[in-house]
């Protein structure tokens, strides 16, 4: 049995109940344990399919993934790099670098992988003075490789939107196909 209420359709199946709007279910229940479920939630899942790429020195590089391993609600731009928020709600994203620097940079290197919201760094920062978290700083020499890993939830409006930004202190590069930007809405 099938109620229309103001557009949406609520209706039992299998001793569950759904909610859909404009053909598209957006909240069941489990009918084994009641567990409530989407059938579509946005998110992302994106990586590199280049090899190594390099990031200019003593600047901010944006991290673009030009691949997606899946884009449900297709809001992640492989163009862009840009996550754009369909609806309102609280989101969770994370970024992996799987990086390497040249052997003719100093051997005090770092960099600092971070969100940024509409293209600003310093809308949602750790601090007034730092438009960054410091995320990593590693003592390393020749051609030895580093990961960094970083993860934020921010409570987003719809249309707004995030990227990944690097800060590298020196000549550094990054391979594509393992580094990740991740997300999704989580409530």
């Amino acid at each position: 049995m099938a109620v229309n209420i103001n557009g949406a359709t609520l209706t039992s199946e299998n001793n569950a109940v759904s909610i859909t709007n404009n053909s598209i279910k957006g909240l069941s229940f489990d009918s084994t344990n009641g567990i409530p479920t989407r059938s579509v939630r946005p998110a992302f899942r994106a990586t590199d399919s280049r090899g190594w790429t390099n990031w200019s020195s003593a600047a901010w590089n944006t991290w673009i993934a030009n691949t997606c391993t899946y884009n449900q609600g297709n809001c992640y731009s492989t163009s862009t790099g840009r996550f754009t928020a369909p609806v309102t709600g609280v989101y969770w994203f994370m970024h992996n670098t799987y990086a390497q620097k040249y052997t003719a940079t100093t051997n005090s290197s770092y960099n600092h992988p971070h969100f940024i919201v509409n293209g600003s760094q310093t809308a949602r920062t750790a601090s007034s003075t730092t438009p960054y978290r410091l995320r990593g700083r590693t003592y390393y020499s020749s051609s030895y490789s580093f990961d960094n890993q970083v993860n934020e939830i921010f409570r987003l409006t719809a249309g707004d939107y995030v990227n990944v930004y690097v800060y590298s202190n020196s000549a550094l590069r990054f391979y594509g196909g393992y580094s990740v930007f991740a997300g999704g809405l989580i409530s």
